[in-house]
C-alpha cells in the first residue's frame, strides 16, 4: 500500500500494536511494533446540564473529566464562556451567580490537545423580598377592610394571609 498509514478519524477501536511488512524483489522485512493509543476525553457536570438556583447565593459548578489514557492526557485546562457571573473562567469548578438565566459553555483540553465539551443552562431565580409591608388601619364596622403587600423577586408568587398567626 504505502509507507504511511493514515487513519482519518481515529477511534478507540483503532487502538493496538501496528507493524509494517516491507517487500521488494529480494525479500520481505518487518518493522518493529508501535502502539497507537486514542484518547477519549469526556467531561460531565454534577447536577446535570439544566439547573435552577436562587441567585442570593452562588451555585458551585462541579466538573468530572475522564480520560481513557489519563497519564497521556496529563493536566487539563478549562475554558468557560461567557464570563458573566462566574468566579473564574479557567478553573474546573467555578462558582456561578448570574442575575439572569445564562448558558455556560465549557471546553476542556488535555496536554495533547484533545478536547471535550459540555454546557450548563443555569436558570437564575431571585428570592422573594418585601418592598412594601401591609399598613395598619382602622375601619368602621361593615366597611371594606383591605391590606396589601408589594413584593419583588422571580414570579410566580403565592400569598397566604394570617390573622393572629393562623391561616
Amino acid at each position: 500500500t504505502d509507507s504511511v498509514l493514515q487513519i482519518s478519524s481515529a477511534l478507540p477501536g483503532h487502538e493496538g500494536l501496528y507493524s509494517c511488512d516491507v517487500t521488494n524483489l529480494c525479500r520481505t522485512i518487518s518493522t518493529g511494533t508501535a502502539q497507537l493509543n486514542v484518547v477519549n476525553l469526556a467531561v460531565s457536570l454534577e447536577g446535570g446540564t439544566d439547573v435552577s438556583f436562587c441567585n442570593d447565593t452562588a451555585y458551585h459548578i462541579h466538573t468530572n473529566v475522564i480520560s481513557n489514557h489519563a497519564a497521556e492526557s496529563g493536566t487539563c485546562t478549562y475554558a468557560w464562556s461567557p464570563a458573566n457571573g462566574l468566579s473564574a473562567t479557567n478553573v474546573a469548578n467555578p462558582a456561578a451567580q448570574p442575575l439572569t438565566n445564562e448558558n455556560y459553555y465549557l471546553t476542556v483540553t488535555d496536554q495533547l490537545g484533545c478536547a471535550a465539551y459540555n454546557f450548563l443552562h443555569l436558570a437564575s431565580y431571585t428570592p422573594v423580598s418585601i418592598d412594601t409591608q401591609p399598613a395598619s388601619s382602622v375601619k368602621c364596622q361593615n366597611s371594606l377592610g383591605q391590606m396589601s403587600v408589594i413584593v419583588n423577586g422571580t414570579q410566580p408568587f403565592s400569598y397566604e394571609w394570617k390573622k393572629d398567626g393562623v391561616a
